[in-house]
């Protein structure tokens, strides 16, 4: 993974991402969010009870690990809509703390998903407990009742950035998966490729393509906006819902770009991949990670050839599973899905930065399972993550070579906008 300067990625990660306004760990709720299980029904026979599947949920894990160190962790009631996520973030923190736990008993609390109500209240039980540190909460609505409080009692590693209108409360670091992450990686990489290809002669123009989801609406604004910053184009955006290649084709006519930013999904893409000229570099958030990956048994049989030379930002746990700093965690086999594998390596992560804030580091850097990791509490209370590229070659997803830096110096571009960081952070 690249090496870079603190300040240099807090200033790229940080300012041309300002607010990063409606941030949330994923599309949770389509991807993740299942039927509630139906409770038993009262006369049942025991015994029947007894021969029912068990779940493979961890929900019966209310603490680990023992030491001095009291830690408590957040996260979504097991019987929400999030339980699945839940499972898979705990399970990634448990990881962690086998590798480097000694020390830290973590207790899990389970909290109401939507808006918190309570916290005042758990808050307070947990300051009577003694708890020194707390991980969480998971959900966005959950940050943003944090975010009404001053302080918090606790030193607090959050798990989500709230909405761009909420504070962030006094006494925490902001932790989160945000697309908006991708989204700059992607203008970082696409830039210096197409730089290093045209040279510094005219505007590189991007033309961003994406279908109406939210989520691709965050990961484009997030590109054009670091795009914009490092001195490039934008070719006006084409967002709808898309039909045939021929309709693409149509629409394709009149664009001129040295590059396509592509915030649709896998099976689209696909579709839409003929109407583009084989020569054209095409770059997308993890949204176009098709699942066929290094770290999934039997990938050839899920390998998508038609996406071939498409780049990928994606993180080191799904790409990488021989780096040093992936393989030092387990992998969990009960996780088959892209999502859960991601929140799992988030729960590794998370439990990392928490032991380097739990030592009193206010700035620190990680070679993180999700990216490379940097914190500077003077500068932002948010851990800047800078995720790695892939390329689908043979229809898997692998690791590609990065392009350097361009040879005008792109963070300088950048660090020529103005920063929104402030505002955004209550201040901070």
């Amino acid at each position: 993974m690249e090496c870079m300067n603190r300040r240099g990625l807090l200033a790229r990660l940080g300012r041309i991402g300002g607010g990063f306004g409606l941030a949330s760990i994923a599309p949770l709720r389509q991807a993740l969010a299942q039927a509630r299980e139906k409770p038993a029904e009262g006369g049942e026979d025991p015994e029947a009870e007894e021969e029912k599947p068990k779940s493979t949920l961890v929900s019966d894990v209310e603490e680990f690990g023992a030491g001095g160190t009291r830690v408590a962790l957040l996260l979504p009631n097991i019987e929400g809509p999030y339980r699945f996520a839940a499972d898979a973030v705990l399970r990634g923190v448990q990881a962690a703390h086998s590798v480097d736990g000694r020390g830290v008993h973590v207790r899990v609390v389970r909290i109401e998903e939507e808006g918190f109500p309570n916290a005042d209240e758990v808050l307070a039980e947990l300051v009577k407990e003694r708890v020194s540190f707390l991980i969480g909460p998971l959900i966005r609505t959950s940050v943003n009742t944090l975010g009404m409080l001053p302080s918090m009692p606790l030193p607090t590693l959050l798990l989500n950035l709230p909405d761009q209108n909420v504070p962030i409360p006094g006494n925490t670091v902001l932790f989160s998966l945000a697309i908006e992450y991708e989204g700059h990686a992607a203008a970082r990489y696409a830039f210096s490729e197409v730089y290093q290809r045209v040279g510094p002669g005219r505007a590189l123009r991007a033309l961003p393509v994406s279908d109406r989801q939210l989520l691709s609406k965050r990961s484009m604004d997030a590109f054009v906006q670091a795009w914009q910053a490092y001195g490039g184009e934008i070719e006006t955006p084409i967002v709808q819902s898309f039909g045939s290649v021929d309709e693409m084709r149509d629409l394709l006519s009149t664009a001129r770009a040295d590059v396509v930013f592509a915030a649709v999904e896998p099976e689209v893409m696909a579709m839409l991949r003929p109407a583009f000229s084989p020569y054209l570099p095409i770059y997308g958030t993890s949204r176009l990670n098709s699942g066929a990956l290094p770290t999934v048994t039997n990938a050839r049989l899920i390998a998508t050839p038609e996406l071939d030379g498409i780049r990928v930002i994606e993180m080191p746990w799904q790409l990488m599973p021989d780096h040093p700093a992936v393989a030092a965690y387990p992998r969990s086999t009960r996780l088959p899905h892209v999502e859960m594998q991601r929140l799992y390596a988030f729960g590794i992560d998370a439990w990392r930065v928490a032991r380097e804030l739990m030592g009193a580091r206010e700035q620190f850097e990680l070679d993180g399972v999700t990216g490379r990791l940097v914190l500077d509490t003077t500068l932002d209370p948010r851990v800047a993550r800078e995720p790695v590229l892939g390329e689908y070659r043979d229809g898997i997803l692998v690791p590609a070579f990065a392009p350097g830096p361009s040879p005008q110096a792109v963070p300088g571009a950048v660090e020529g906008q103005s920063s929104g960081a402030a505002s955004s952070s209550g201040g901070r």
